[in-house]
């Protein structure tokens, strides 16, 4: 009968801490966006970047067919718990691409209306409408 193996184990709980890690850091970007914290959003996003550098590796990728299962006992449930990692990730992935296209958007709708107004964010680009006026024909 094989034995249990216990590197394989190893592997995989070390994919579902990453995937759990990573789960946090998007987390936290979001918070960050929603709080204004652009520091925090940048140091949020760093750790995104090192943990997906991290998982990207092929050693990382967690195997899950084996004869090997049936011995494991109460370990048959990590490759469970990293597909729900995994699903939870993706939702909440999801959720940060929403937030990111709506900050996207926010901040495209705060440049126009700025400008719009004789506002700019660059001193060197001149306000479109110097003067306006207003007329009506009848």
């Amino acid at each position: 009968m094989p034995e249990f193996d216990a590197s394989r184990y190893e592997r995989q709980l070390e994919h579902l801490a990453h995937v759990e890690a990573l789960s946090c850091e998007v987390a936290g970007a979001i918070s960050a966006i929603q709080s204004n914290d652009l520091q925090g959003f940048r140091d949020h996003l760093g750790k995104q970047e090192s943990i997906c550098a991290r998982l990207s590796d092929p050693r990382m990728l967690p195997s899950f067919s084996s004869a090997n299962e049936s011995n494991a006992g109460m370990f048959q449930d990590v490759p469970q718990q990293i597909c729900e990692a995994h699903r939870a990730l993706a939702q909440l992935n999801r959720v940060y691409t929403a937030v990111l296209r709506k900050a996207r958007r926010t901040a495209v709708l705060l440049s126009t209306v700025y400008r719009g107004h004789g506002h700019v964010y660059d001193p060197a680009v001149p306000p479109l409408v110097k003067s306006q006026t207003w007329s009506c024909e009848v």
